[in-house]
């Protein structure tokens, strides 16, 4: 067995000579391939050919996605549908799933975006939302009634920008307020702080104080301290359930009442014959005066 393992790796003289140049043509094929990138440098794009680029990538988007059927297969996979909320906004800090609620397509909301984050534009005046390239004259008309301007024009403009610097308020109303506006308004209060606090308050359906706010997060006593400061809330925007009216669904996605709750209030609902008044909640089992206490103001008969 070794006699013939031996037989069949024996090189004579030329093999031994080629395996030596196939070895050594490889080692420098490698030289060569690890030296490209430090005597070779391709020529980098500048700032301005960046942005240029940015833009015909950006519009060739919007014409692609306002060459698809409102009603297509495409749209209705990749924009999921989101109920229209037409109510106050502030185009400044607006996010996309708030542009989505005023009834508006994705490539609307990337483009508003886009052209807000990437380039700077900073909006002074409603008629200045019309100049969003993929906003139609339409859909500019039946959201111009809501648009509210926070945005202060600063006296000049800094050297060598194309637009304005954004100057964020003096407070934030909470009612109103989105994800952005609270991250770019208020100092310490990042992306999550702000998702969570957004997200609180429309599981709520508003908040009555300020400790409501807070309750739960977790933060730096600085960041508390300026939501304190610059955050306003109004209790008499709340948005409230009717008890004769909400589902079970409604009402078991409410932070102060759960499923069980929820059941006992539906099943108390249907043994009444219907609420004639939200004090009537303290009688639902289970009920105390805690709970009657945080929710009461949520509820309408």
């Amino acid at each position: 067995m070794a006699a013939a393992y031996k037989r069949f790796f024996r090189f004579n003289r030329s093999e031994r000579y080629g395996v030596l140049v196939l070895g050594f043509g490889i080692l420098v094929l490698l030289l060569i391939r690890l030296a490209i990138p430090v005597f070779i440098h391709p020529p980098q794009p500048n700032a301005r050919q960046v942005m240029q680029l940015n833009r015909a990538y950006d519009h060739w988007l919007q014409t692609q996605a306002s060459a698809v059927p409102e009603n297509s297969f495409w749209r209705s996979r990749n924009e999921p549908a989101v109920e229209m909320v037409l109510a106050p906004f502030d185009p400044n800090t607006v996010d996309s799933m708030g542009i989505r609620r005023l009834g508006l397509p994705g490539y609307v909301a990337r483009s508003w975006i886009n052209w807000r984050d990437r380039y700077g534009k900073v909006f002074y005046s409603a008629e200045e939302v019309s100049e969003i390239r993929a906003l139609k004259p339409e859909d500019f008309n039946r959201i111009r009634p809501y648009i509210r301007i926070s945005a202060v024009r600063p006296a000049f403009k800094p050297y060598g920008s194309r637009f304005e610097k954004y100057v964020p308020p003096a407070f934030v109303d909470i009612t109103t307020a989105d994800t952005t506006l609270l991250d770019r308004a208020i100092p310490g209060v990042g992306p999550y702080i702000a998702r969570r606090i957004i997200e609180k308050r429309d599981a709520f359906g508003g908040y009555l104080n300020i400790e409501q706010v807070l309750d739960g997060l977790r933060m730096p006593d600085s960041t508390a301290q300026n939501l304190r400061q610059k955050l306003r809330i109004a209790p008499d925007k709340i948005r409230k359930l009717s008890l004769n009216k909400a589902t079970f669904e409604q009402l078991k996605r409410h932070p102060y009442i759960g499923e069980k709750m929820a059941k006992n209030i539906l099943d108390f609902r249907e043994a009444l014959g219907g609420y004639q008044d939200v004090s009537q909640l303290k009688q639902v089992p289970l009920m105390n005066n805690d709970i009657y206490r945080k929710i009461a103001a949520y509820f309408e008969p």
